[in-house]
């Protein structure tokens, strides 16, 4: 079917010319027709441009047996009412089975924006025919020439699919819509070049199977596949392989894939900084920030967690042989040894195994924390992981010691709860004066803002229990589960004062 516009200016005769046809009529909707075979035409007009125009329309389809001829009035478009009107009959002439061709020569004011807002539309909603195609008779470029060529202007529709993929790729990290485009893309291009002869294919397959096996790694949270490769099927990382193939692919963007070429860069955006030699060492602390902070970006709060508990791990990890998960040699109880060292020194090592245990279960606790809790104490643990990268790996002097941490609370029922999550304490005080407290210590405590900046000020992190306190738990003594029904947490703060 041919879906066309009619307007109520002056159309003159000229010679159409598609390939090797030529038709010459004052109305480009007939020299569609007849290119593209159309057995059914329906026109969109006003009810002035039908009676300016139809009787001369309705004559020239005469001449083209078996073609049916239609008029579907539309308003002028003077008011928001009628504009929707317009939109409305547009979207129910397109939404038919079958191809379909789309003429928009003719459409006069909002019409091409509507026809676009349209497309756009039934495409998202998977209501377009997929042999759908848009034209525009240049009617005007017959002023020098004496023949008005036709351009099929389809091709600039993929760029709607190929910004949908992307987007849904890099915010979601669900690589399906994307590889559609290209399976599309790859199909159209292989034809074209068999009809000519040619053999230069694009190379859309590496790119999009390096799309796919990242998409399938992050998606399913193989860490080790995404910064390093696990060293046997995958030596090199899914982000470096879909680096390698956006670079390659890139120069050959410009001839084969115009609509993909601007928005390579929101791919290299996703896998830059995911990829490093080994999961050991600062360079894979590094990768598991930043592969934190993607996951945090995109809301995905387990899989956050899930990275900020194993960069912690592999922090404590004595030899690489306790990273290199996936691989030979991976050594998983020295890994263990590096969990139980982090349990036993960092006091963060709580905090993040209580998030993210009750993610994985589902909030089948006793006291769940509440969704928006879960999303702030997420945002924390990447925001102190990312702090600490840098201190962590930055070479200790040899008078350097390992920091204490000081637990400050007059409260017993906060001194049971710190029990209860296993923090290790190294000093349990009522009261503390800043002036005791190092470089390299921890201080976890509900400190007033002065005394946390201070402490701060000398080098030390400090880690507010926080609690979301109801009316009737105010201004009395709380015990542990008292603690626990508040939703009690440590969050790291760094304080400094203006």
């Amino acid at each position: 079917m041919l879906v066309t516009f009619l307007g109520t200016g002056d159309y003159s005769p000229v010679a159409y010319r598609m390939g090797t046809q030529s038709v010459e009529t004052a109305h480009f909707a007939y020299a569609a027709a007849t290119f593209y075979e159309a057995r059914h035409v329906r026109v969109l007009a006003t009810q002035e441009a039908e009676d300016r125009h139809g009787e001369g329309m309705r004559a020239a389809f005469a001449g083209l047996p078996g073609v049916s001829l239609e008029f579907h009035a539309i308003p002028s478009g003077k008011d928001t009412d009628e504009l929707w009107r317009i939109f409305d009959t547009l979207i129910d002439s397109l939404q038919t089975d079958g191809p379909v061709i789309l003429d928009i020569t003719h459409g006069f004011r909002t019409l091409p924006f509507f026809s676009a807002a349209a497309i756009a539309h039934l495409r998202a909603v998977g209501d377009l025919s997929e042999d759908f195609r848009v034209v525009y008779g240049a009617f005007d470029a017959s002023k020098e020439s004496g023949v008005a060529p036709v351009w099929e202007l389809t091709a600039f529709l993929d760029l709607l699919d190929w910004a949908h993929g992307v987007s849904v790729f890099t915010t979601t990290g669900l690589a399906d819509p994307l590889l559609a485009a290209f399976r599309a893309q790859d199909s159209k291009q292989r034809q074209a070049l068999a009809r000519e002869g040619g053999r230069n294919f694009p190379r859309t397959n590496t790119l999009a199977g390096a799309l796919e096996r990242f998409s399938n790694d992050f998606l399913t949270l193989r860490i080790a596949a995404m910064v390093c490769g696990d060293g046997q099927e995958k030596p090199r990382s899914s982000a470096r392989q879909l680096l390698d193939a956006i670079e390659a692919t890139g120069k050959e963007a410009g001839e084969f894939l115009p609509a993909l070429k601007p928005l390579l860069q929101r791919l290299t955006n996703l896998a830059r900084g995911l990829e490093a030699p080994s999961l050991h060492g600062p360079d894979a602390d590094q990768a598991l920030v930043t592969l934190a902070k993607r996951y945090l970006a995109q809301k995905r709060y387990a899989e956050a967690a899930v990275v900020v508990r194993e960069a912690w791990v592999s922090r404590h990890a004595t030899s690489p042989a306790q990273t290199s998960a996936g691989r030979e040699g991976f050594d998983e109880a020295g890994r263990r040894a590096a969990e139980a060292r982090w349990n036993r020194d960092c006091a963060e090592a709580r905090a993040v195994a209580n998030v993210r245990n009750d993610i994985e279960h589902g909030g089948y606790r006793k006291r769940p924390l509440p969704g928006d809790s879960i999303r702030d104490q997420v945002r924390t643990l990447v925001e102190n992981l990312e702090q600490t990268a840098r201190e962590h790996h930055t070479p200790k002097s040899a008078g350097d010691t390992v920091g204490k941490t000081w637990f400050v609370s007059r409260h017993p029922g906060a001194v049971e709860w710190a029990q209860r999550q296993g923090i290790a304490v190294d000093n349990m005080v009522d009261h503390l004066d800043p002036e005791q407290v190092e470089a390299g210590d921890t201080v976890i405590g509900t400190l007033p803002v002065h005394l946390a900046a201070r402490i701060c000020e000398r080098g030390a992190r400090y880690w507010h229990l926080t609690l979301n306190l109801t009316a009737d738990m105010r201004g009395r003594e709380l015990s542990a589960d008292d603690l626990d029904a508040a939703g009690a947490r440590l969050e790291a703060f760094n304080i400094r004062k203006d």
